[in-house]
């Protein structure tokens, strides 16, 4: 298992959360249906979050990768407890088929386009990193069968999330001769302002 692997086989949403990063878009469940530790009146569907996820991943095939629609979007260390650097994190679906994107804040703000394959070292993070998992396959833009580029229209990471970036990319796959996934689309997430006092 190589270093880009490890990182994001061991990155986890709650683990996250637990070293304080915070959850601007928090994991939408069912109508009516709230997280186990939360009291009606914290109901995450009320934080006034907005998401617009308007990407699709396709197989080798060309068919379509489908991901549960809970999405968790927050601003935080790259890897809580080990690598500081600043970052916006995305999760969608499930932990067996999901997508999730980690972005370097400064490096895209700097430099909003990335292109695919884009690799580092796991503890000095730069750009961005979108990974796929989906029917037994796990999909980097690190691999060196990427191809393509994600590129960020807007990125906000202070009392606000503001993420919007686009993707049109070939992810490679990390198994030796494992299928391709295309990726097409935009993402965008924006939180509430601040409430004034």
């Amino acid at each position: 298992m190589n270093e880009l692997t490890r990182r994001v086989g061991r990155r986890a949403l709650l683990p996250a959360l637990a070293a304080g990063a915070v959850l601007v878009a928090p994991v939408v469940g069912a109508p009516g249906e709230r997280l186990p530790h939360q009291a009606a009146e914290d109901d995450p569907r009320n934080t006034g979050v907005r998401v617009r996820d308007e990407l699709v991943f396709r197989r080798a095939d060309g068919s379509r990768v489908g991901f549960e629609p809970d999405v968790a979007a927050w601003c935080g260390p790259w890897e809580p407890g080990e690598v500081a650097t600043p970052a916006v994190h995305v999760f969608v679906g499930a932990r067996k088929a999901h997508w999730e994107l980690s972005a370097v804040v400064a490096d895209v703000q700097r430099h909003p386009a990335v292109r695919l394959p884009h690799s580092f070292v796991f503890d000095e993070p730069e750009g961005a990193l979108l990974f796929a998992a989906a029917g037994g396959h796990e999909l980097s833009s690190g691999e060196e069968e990427a191809r393509g580029r994600i590129t960020f229209h807007k990125v906000r990471c202070d009392e606000r999330l503001v993420l919007d970036f686009s993707v049109r990319a070939m992810l490679g796959s990390e198994f030796f001769e494992g299928e391709r996934m295309k990726v097409r689309g935009r993402f965008r997430v924006r939180s509430a302002p601040p409430a004034s006092p």
